[in-house]
């Protein structure tokens, strides 16, 4: 099951890159409706899976045993440390980039192939975060994911909730500033 959605996820951004980059004139600049629609879809499938802070937040309410909670830790550490290494050298591509383009004279290849290793870096920065969430996943018994999904669910409500009660409390502040502004216009 996580094979395939791997592979779906893989496919597609492949698919959205290579539309991407055959449609380079005609697609929209960086930012615009195809990057949001890529962003969009790694958001929902990360919606579905939780990532190590999580877990070991919950670790008690989830039942995680002393190893996977260590098997946790050590994952955690290793992609922080992999995290933090492939986006200092994105910055770095960046700057050189955005201080390339300040230039009088452009070599249009050379910007070219600077702009497909920022993206080609930031593709492989979200696989390897999709691939790390995943392999968080695989730790878990189907009862851990079961009871994750109730609590989910028990914390969406609650949040929906108190979200009612903070609209209805805003709504009856407004009324109430609305009638002590009418009373001093009366006066």
């Amino acid at each position: 099951m996580t094979k395939k959605l791997v592979t779906i996820i893989a496919a597609g951004l492949m698919l959205m890159a290579a539309n991407f980059n055959a449609n380079a004139e005609a697609a929209p600049p960086p930012g615009g409706d195809t990057m949001k629609h890529a962003r969009f879809g790694i958001r929902m499938a990360e919606r579905n899976l939780l990532p190590a802070h999580m877990l070991l937040k919950f670790k008690d309410e989830i039942g995680l045993t002393q190893d996977q909670v260590n098997k946790i830790e050590k994952m955690q550490e290793q992609f922080t440390e992999y995290a933090i290494k492939q986006k200092a050298d994105l910055k770095i591509k960046e700057m050189k980039f955005h201080s390339y383009l300040k230039k009088d004279k452009i070599d249009r290849k050379n910007m070219e192939k600077m702009i497909r290793e920022i993206t080609g870096k930031k593709t492989d920065m979200q696989i390897a975060h999709m691939n790390y969430l995943l392999d968080l996943k695989e730790l878990l018994t189907p009862e851990q994911l079961q009871k994750i999904e109730s609590f989910r669910k028990e914390r969406r409500l609650k949040w929906l909730k108190e979200r009612k009660h903070r609209k209805r409390d805003r709504e009856h502040r407004i009324k109430e500033r609305a009638k002590r502004f009418k009373g001093e216009g009366e006066g």
